[in-house]
This record gives C-alpha cells, sequence and structure tokens, in this order.
C-alpha cells in the first residue's frame, strides 16, 4: 500500500509539470544573509511563513514547485499571465504581512518601511522578494544527482 501510494503521488505531481513553452519564475529574499544574521530567530519564523505563502499561491495560479533552496523558489507556469499574476501577488501580499517591526532586521535599508512620496500610502515593507521570469521551451535534462523533496 505504502509503495503504490508512493507511485500515485509521483504520477500525480508529474502529471502537473508544464510541458512546452513554460515561464519559469526564479525568486530569493533581497539581503537574506544580513537578516539572517542581524535576527536569526525573527528570520526563522519569517521565512517559514514566507514559504507557506509563497506555496500557497504557486497552487492557486497552477504553478509547479520545481526546487526550493534556502530562501529562493524555482517555480514553473504552463501559461506566462499566471506567472506574471503570481509574482505580482506576491508583492502585494507581502506588503500585507504582519512584520515584527520590533525586530532588528527592520532597520536594514531594505526592510524598512517606503511611502509613495508626498503620502502615507505605504509601497513596501519587510523584506523584499525579487522575482525573476523567463518564457520559453527548456532543455529537459534528468540527473540522478539532484533530488526534489
Amino acid at each position: 500500500i505504502i509503495i503504490s501510494s508512493w507511485y500515485y503521488k509521483k504520477s500525480t505531481e508529474n502529471a502537473r509539470v508544464p510541458r512546452g513553452r513554460i515561464a519559469m519564475v526564479f525568486t530569493d529574499i533581497q539581503d537574506s544573509t544580513a537578516l539572517w544574521e542581524t535576527d536569526a530567530a525573527h528570520m526563522r519564523l519569517m521565512l517559514a511563513e514566507h514559504d507557506t505563502f509563497m506555496r500557497a499561491l504557486i497552487h492557486k495560479y497552477n504553478g509547479y514547485e520545481v526546487k526550493t533552496e534556502g530562501d529562493a523558489f524555482f517555480v514553473a507556469f504552463s501559461d506566462p499571465d499566471n506567472a506574471i499574476l503570481w509574482a505580482l501577488e506576491v508583492q502585494s501580499g507581502l506588503l500585507a504581512l504582519d512584520w515584527p517591526m520590533e525586530s532588528d532586521m527592520m532597520c536594514i535599508p531594505s526592510c524598512e518601511p517606503v511611502s509613495k512620496p508626498g503620502s502615507t500610502q505605504l509601497l513596501w515593507q519587510g523584506y523584499r522578494v525579487r522575482c525573476g521570469i523567463h518564457y520559453g521551451t527548456p532543455d529537459v535534462i534528468f540527473r540522478t544527482d539532484i533530488m526534489r523533496g
């Protein structure tokens, strides 16, 4: 039963893998090394929240999580519009998060709140997640030295 469940899970995951022309999104948290060095306890909590948030949006926009490493995500989408919408919602969602303003990491320039000039409208707060999007047909290469878990 365990083996058949494992094979079913793998076949279901593989069925969701985008094929042909795809949008590939790569993300990472800006200045993450400095954030870890400044306040590791808060960063650990915020990274867990970041990962949960990102994965919920991946599902919402029919993406496929190819790989994560540290604070970086590699996500594939069949539809480039979904990739763009996902990246936009990542940004707007991060703006709305309840950031630990008492944390020393909020004093790092890339985390400080930024308002629209001449206004109180908040443009940014908390750590910044960079998103790069590439659209095209990838080469499929099977490697046994890389595992996805």
